[in-house]
């Protein structure tokens, strides 16, 4: 096998003998195409046991993280658009406050209000604003939660004292955490959210940090069907 240095000397030899040449360089490579957001949608009435209900994933196939804003219009069974139903999110998709990392799938949940809520079949989404960012937030779709009630224990639904947010991820995140109170479900209709609280946030935490937040006074003695937390810009 020919050592490198002799390997050089050839080649060389071969630019003087051939009047001259130019090694590759770096600079004249193409440059790499600018990574992008790239989202789909697919709107679920009902979740199932366990679950929420009206639901909308969003899914990032691009390689850039996004905080989009999405124009949302109610849809009949047949497809037609529902004017007088005013769409309503909890984590704010529509204002370009929910961040989707890439390669990543997330959930928003909705409401509809308007005399012909419980006939919305479909929900249409417009992309008004990608939203790229410039930093990579990790796929961080399960921030993990614990709450504990006023007398600082995990074992009462009925109060909600303070919540303890963990960063599992390597990179640093910055969350928001709300929670939801449901409305009674009709039979055979899916149930939705009936208000939206602000319960601590937006939080940086660096890669496995642990915040445990107070929640305010007047917001302790709700009961919320679920406490969530999502990347915020």
């Amino acid at each position: 096998m020919r050592a490198l240095p002799r390997l050089g000397a050839v080649l060389a030899v071969s630019c003087l003998v051939l009047g001259g040449c130019a090694l590759p360089s770096a600079d004249s490579n193409e440059k790499a195409a600018p990574r992008t957001v790239e989202l789909s949608f697919d709107y679920q009435a009902e979740g199932g046991e366990g679950y929420l209900d009206q639901t909308l994933t969003i899914a990032n196939q691009g390689a850039a993280a996004g905080a989009p804003d999405l124009d949302l219009v109610a849809l009949d069974a047949a497809g037609e658009p529902m004017p007088d139903v005013e769409v309503v999110t909890a984590f704010g998709s529509d204002r370009g406050e929910q961040v989707v990392p890439a390669f990543t799938e997330v959930i928003e949940v909705l409401k509809f209000k308007g005399p012909d809520a419980a006939d919305v079949a479909d929900v249409r989404v417009t992309v008004a604003d990608l939203g790229t960012l410039d930093e990579d937030p990790p796929p961080a779709n399960d921030i993990r939660i614990k709450r504990f009630d006023v007398t600082g224990k995990t074992t009462s639904d009925n109060t909600l004292g303070s919540v303890l947010v963990t960063n599992s991820y390597d990179k640093p995140i910055r969350v928001q955490v709300l929670g939801l109170e449901l409305a009674p479900a009709d039979e055979g209709e899916p149930q939705h959210f009936s208000r939206v609280t602000p319960l601590a946030g937006p939080l940086e935490l660096a890669p496995g940090e642990k915040v445990r937040e107070k929640v305010a006074a007047k917001y302790r003695l709700r009961f919320y069907g679920t406490v969530r937390a999502f990347l915020v810009r």
